[in-house]
């Protein structure tokens, strides 16, 4: 009998028009995937019969708690998508490529992603409706890339479906590339970073489910909190100082590719949370663990925005 394997697992969405619901003759695209954990469970209600045997006796269907984790590369041509049902709808200008997208985390969010995984080598498909992003994570390694995102998905159910979820699939990214990489902190360059991590948490209300139904059918998204590691070396304790004086600042990531295209990160107002000094084992280096929240700046009107150009006329 023929096994699935992990090469043959492709994952693709589909922008969906309402919470659940896919469009008509719909396009997929592909997902740049490194891992996947997406997966089902019964919140089922079990019995004992009092009285007699002590074991369980019964069980009855309950909730279905659907969702899970994706790691993937980040590609300029493909996030786009990814970062507006994160963060709320993009503003593109350009009459042709490269075109730019901004988002200011304003306005509702995208009803969902129908996402399929596909188990090719055995023909078999998995439909995850109504996924929206309770979480994502931008990990960026030193220049020389690449990046990744991880995404933690809330979904309104799952089908097993006899063939794909549409017949029309594109592939907007490209293999990953190495990226060049410069932060800036107050509007002044901060020298070789070490890595950095950026995390958006949406807070989806997850216990929506309607009396009689095991699928949820209602998943809107809470406070959203912007935060984040910095790994530096150490030269000197002014990130200490303005951690225990909790002055405000901003940040800028920048990532190009250098087959052209980019994306900007901008935090207007960061306050920084934590701050560590690690010596490791027989390594020279002194590295410097530095934690921030990002905060709403009034004149900017939001706590992130993210610019984002590229070949694509839409995300």
């Amino acid at each position: 009998m023929t096994q699935a394997t992990a090469h043959n697992v492709r994952l693709a969405y589909v922008e969906e028009t309402s919470f659940g619901v896919v469009p008509p003759s719909p396009l997929m695209t592909v997902l740049p995937l490194i891992k996947e954990e997406l997966d089902v469970q019964d919140r089922n209600f079990s019995v004992a019969r009092r009285g007699e045997e002590r074991v369980l006796t019964a069980t009855s269907a309950g909730p279905l708690e659907v969702g899970g984790r994706l790691d993937l590369f980040l590609e300029l041509e493909s996030i786009g998508t990814l970062l507006k049902h994160a963060l709320g709808s993009a503003t593109t200008t350009g009459s042709s490529a490269p075109y730019t997208h901004l988002l200011l985390g304003s306005g509702s969010l995208p009803p969902g992603l129908s996402i399929e995984k596909a188990f090719l080598d055995i023909n078999r498909f998995l439909h995850f409706k109504g996924c929206r992003i309770d979480h994502l994570g931008l990990i960026f390694p030193p220049s020389g890339g690449p990046i990744r995102v991880r995404l933690a998905l809330l979904t309104k159910g799952m089908d097993v479906l006899p063939g794909q979820l549409a017949s029309g699939l594109t592939e907007t990214q490209t293999l990953p590339l190495a990226y060049s990489l410069s932060l800036e902190e107050g509007g002044l360059a901060v020298g070789g970073p070490l890595g950095i991590e950026l995390i958006l948490e949406n807070h989806l209300f997850r216990d929506g489910h309607a009396l009689g139904s095991r699928e949820r059918w209602f998943l809107g998204p809470g406070v959203r909190r912007v935060s984040g590691n910095l790994l530096l070396g150490t030269e000197d304790m002014s990130y200490l100082s303005k951690y225990l004086a909790l002055n405000s600042t901003s940040l800028k990531i920048s990532v190009t590719a250098p087959s052209g295209g980019s994306l900007e990160v901008f935090l207007p107002r960061v306050v920084f949370t934590g701050q560590i000094s690690s010596v490791t084992g027989e390594d020279g280096g002194v590295r410097q663990g530095i934690s921030f929240l990002a905060l709403k700046e009034d004149g900017l009107g939001t706590d992130m925005k993210v610019t984002l150009i590229n070949n694509q006329p839409k995300v």
